[in-house]
């Protein structure tokens, strides 16, 4: 009996050795063996959305999108990109088979300039090889970053695809990013009923394509539109020139889409006059116009195009709207230039023949001998008594004179009321330059006195010191700065040479605002403790322009009336203000 069982189990174990050699034998490789070949990837759809096409079809809300994932498997390898493509239908009928367009399967960026792969580090060699059998560095795999599966082409535009750091491989921020596996796409949609084949295949790291990619069928419906509506337009006659300046960045527009199901994907285009000149899609609501959009760049009316496109590539009407327009003839750098000077004084003040003499000779000394008009508001014939906005426009610089020796209280013909305010304001946006000479107290014949001169004249809205109207200052003169000359009165307009009958009424303080620079101080005879040395004139140098645009405006307060003053100083002032507003 032990004998039996001990013959069983030696032949029972001399079989399973026999056995195991074979199986050794059978899966043991040799050096001369043929290697086994690589296993393509398997591709597959995550979320395949129902594809009924009746409730698709009759749905209001089947939009034109579609949101996918995707994964995939490589049993040998790993996963390198991802390719896909889609195939379009209208009523039935195949329009379009776009081409294939491959994205790498991107991990993460963990430095700046450094691209992170799947795969360990002896696989990035292997990946940037595959990366130059895609074509040029302009290829689509140059513009899919993350999960942004991005392309140029008009028929379908990948949406909300996460981070797109930048639009190339290098140089991408410190910022992770999510692997490509999802999307949601944007498909061209025409017809009432717009058939869509979505194709996805994966690639592994010897190249290999999956063979069956995973694909899903769905339906859309037309893409709905959006009404195109302008809010803001520039009022009648706008001064405009051909480039924008820090002060006149362009005649503003403003618009917006009626599109309740798309309220933060819009993006606009316009232009003016010429619709072949639209501007690049923007989010932007707002546009700035100068007369180098103009076809062509004249004065008078022109009009302006605005449309809004929506997230599915559909584009509103076009909304447009006339608006009018000055070009001022200084804008042209050949155009001569001049100065038109304008003289408010009421005539019972001064005597008009001797103002216009005394100013005849300063500009003439100025080098400006036959280059300047005078304006006289007392002896204009006509209500309005202001030169207008194309009056302005032919004059590259304003001087405007609003001296007297009494303030003109309800001499409102003579003031600077709100709408010769936006005149002149318009004009220096446009970089006309300007120099004001005087005012005894400007407040007294400027209306927007607090928000004028800042905004303009680079002014401090109020005085710091109070005063009262009858208040003697004892003024003797103006302490020149910054290259200006120091004034004295002349004493055959100004009895003594001082003012100490207050004749000239509050010469006001003028604080520098903003880049502001003081060029005058107040000179008293006795050295008033109040008033001495304060700021009277002020000017601003706007900075220089960059070729070929026209010089930004300057200008220049005096804060006295000039005419008052010796002609010598006179026209040593003048000199130095038109060389600080580059006339």
């Amino acid at each position: 009996m032990h004998m039996n069982t001990r013959l069983v189990t030696n032949s029972l174990l001399t079989f399973l050795g026999l056995v195991g050699v074979a199986v050794l034998v059978a899966t043991c490789k040799y050096p001369n063996d043929p290697l086994k070949g690589n296993s393509s990837p398997d591709t597959r759809l995550s979320n395949i959305p129902p594809n009924d096409t009746i409730a698709q079809y009759i749905n209001v809300n089947a939009f034109p999108e579609l949101t996918l994932s995707w994964i995939a498997d490589d049993p040998d390898g790993y996963v390198v990109a991802y390719k896909y493509r889609w195939t379009d239908y209208v009523r039935g009928r195949q329009i379009n088979q776009n081409p294939w367009t491959t994205i790498l399967n991107l991990t993460k960026v963990g430095w700046d300039n450094v691209i992170a792969l799947r795969g360990t580090s002896p696989s990035v060699s292997r990946i940037y090889n595959f990366l130059a059998t895609l074509g040029p560095a302009d290829t689509a795999i140059s513009r899919a970053v993350g999960d942004s599966l991005a392309t140029l082409r008009p028929f379908a535009v990948p949406y909300k695809t996460g981070v797109v750091v930048t639009d190339s491989l290098i140089g991408l921020s410190r910022v992770d990013l999510q692997t490509p596996t999802t999307a949601t796409f944007i498909f061209y949609s025409p017809a009432d009923s717009n058939g869509h084949l979505y194709e996805v295949a994966s690639v592994d790291n010897n190249d290999a394509v999956d063979p069956t990619p995973a694909n899903v069928f769905f339906w859309t419906l037309v893409s709905p539109g959006s009404i195109c509506v302008i809010d803001v337009a520039p009022p009648p006659q706008s001064l405009i020139i051909r480039y924008a300046t820090e002060r006149f960045p362009g005649l503003l527009f403003q618009f917006r889409s009626l599109d309740p199901n798309n309220t933060n994907d819009l993006t606009f285009s316009w232009c003016v006059d010429d619709t072949a000149f639209w501007s690049p899609w923007s989010a932007g609501v707002t546009a700035r116009v100068t007369a180098s959009d103009f076809h062509p760049p004249s004065s008078g009316n022109h009009r302006f195009f605005v449309r809004a496109r929506n997230r599915w590539g559909v584009v509103s009407p076009i909304k447009d709207t006339i608006f009018s327009v000055v070009i001022p003839a200084f804008d042209d750098p050949l155009w001569p230039r001049r100065i038109l000077f304008i003289n408010s004084n009421r005539q019972a003040d001064i005597d008009t023949a001797s103002f216009k003499q005394f100013y005849s000779e300063v500009l003439d000394s100025c080098g400006k001998a036959g280059k300047y008009d005078f304006y006289c508001l007392a002896t204009t014939p006509g209500t309005a008594r202001f030169p207008d906005t194309v009056t302005l426009g032919k004059y590259s610089m304003v001087i405007y004179s609003l001296e007297a020796k009494l303030p003109p209280f309800g001499a409102a013909a003579y003031q600077l009321n709100s709408t010769r305010e936006g005149l002149l304001g318009n004009y220096m946006l446009a970089g006309g330059k300007f120099i004001l000479s005087g005012v005894p107290d400007a407040r007294t014949s400027i209306n927007n006195y607090d928000t004028w001169m800042p905004a303009y004249l680079h002014i401090v809205p109020s005085t710091i010191i109070s005063y009262s109207v009858n208040t003697a200052r004892d003024f003797a003169g103006a302490k020149g700065a910054l290259g200006y000359p120091d004034v004295t009165l002349d004493p055959t307009k100004v009895p003594s040479g001082i003012d100490s009958g207050a004749t000239l009424r509050n010469i006001n303080l003028n604080y520098p605002f903003g880049f502001g620079e003081a060029i005058y101080q107040f000179d008293s005879q006795a050295n008033d403790p109040v008033f001495e040395n304060q700021p009277l004139g002020v000017r601003y140098k706007g900075p220089a322009p960059i070729p070929p645009q026209r010089e930004t405006y300057s200008t220049v307060y005096f804060g006295i009336p000039m005419y008052y003053a010796n002609k010598s100083a006179a026209i040593r002032a003048m000199r130095q203000a038109l060389s600080d507003v580059h006339e």
